[in-house]
């Protein structure tokens, strides 16, 4: 009777909790655990956390910050950030009647060359025209870009979380009508090919006149005597 052939043994290699860590935005602080079996396979996930619980403030519980994981080191999983969002249930909170709302969505690069998704939401005092919102839009996408351009990322993450960016655009905006509302609903880095194609560059900007310089008056030539002919005798 021939022999049954032996099972192969089966490795199982057993899961470990790993701390998450927070990048130095949020004071390297843990933020959650995960569940894996290889340190490097976590490498490139992402997560999600309420600001609320990263800065102990219940009043941003909206505003949600996600992470993406860089490394394994030391039995943590490092990350670093890699967007801002607001719940939509917060923005259609923000809406009220007889007031206009006005969304947006472009990609923009900042000064260290990472392209990032914005998505401005913008809601006036009142009712206005359709030629206001358009002018309103216009310089709600130059302004976005310019200041963008001048930040590093991780500048522009954490001007968005001290609402420092926003209170910027607001006052920039004001001059042409006047808002209730200037938020970011969202902004996370860009890594879909159809939207590196398309980054938002801004116009360049004017070249300030000069008014023109003052010349001296000329001065007249000095009149000379006219000739009378002579007499005939």
């Amino acid at each position: 009777m021939a022999a049954k052939p032996s099972k192969a043994a089966v490795l199982v290699k057993k899961k470990v909790w790993l701390p998450l860590i927070a990048p130095a935005l949020f004071n390297n602080q843990p933020i959650g655990e995960m569940y894996v079996d290889e340190p490097q396979h976590a490498v490139g996930r992402r997560i999600t956390v309420s600001l609320m619980t990263l800065i102990g403030d219940p009043q941003r519980q909206s505003v949600h910050i996600s992470f993406s994981i860089t490394k394994a080191e030391n039995n943590q999983l490092l990350t670093q950030m890699h967007g801002y969002s607001i719940a939509p249930v917060a923005v259609r909170k923000m809406m009220r009647r007889a007031r206009n709302r006005l969304d947006d969505s472009f990609v923009v690069k900042t000064q260290d060359g990472i392209a990032v998704r914005v998505k401005p939401a913008l809601i006036t005092r009142s009712r206005t025209k359709s030629s206001v919102l358009a002018h309103l839009k216009r310089q709600m996408r130059t302004t976005i870009v310019r200041a963008i351009a001048k930040l590093t990322f991780i500048d522009f993450m954490r001007d968005l979380v001290a609402h420092k960016f926003q209170r910027e655009l607001q006052d920039a905006l004001r001059k042409i009508y006047p808002l209730q509302t200037c938020e970011l609903r969202d902004a996370h880095i860009e890594t879909r090919e159809k939207g590196l194609k398309n980054i938002l560059t801004a116009p360049p900007a004017p070249a300030p006149t000069q008014p023109p310089s003052e010349q001296p008056p000329a001065t007249p030539a000095p009149e000379t005597p006219e000739t009378q002919a002579p007499e005939a005798a």
